[in-house]
């Protein structure tokens, strides 16, 4: 459903919040690899998007 909002072409407040949410979804479905690319996506989109926090610390890339 995410991945479907996404490619669809959805205003970007939907899109930030899409793509955010398939971070969660991959690394709580144990998809370390997937929520890694989605989240490195995000990331380019939304460098200081409002979830960047919570999408760096979902696929373990927070920074110290």
């Amino acid at each position: 459903l995410f991945e479907q909002t996404i490619s669809l072409g959805a205003p970007p407040a939907l899109r930030e919040d899409a793509l955010s949410r398939l971070v969660e979804a991959r690394a709580a479905n144990g998809d370390r690899q997937g929520a890694v690319e989605a989240a490195r996506e995000y990331l380019r989109q939304y460098p200081n998007g409002r979830r960047a926090a919570s999408v760096r610390a979902w696929a373990g890339l927070e920074t110290r």
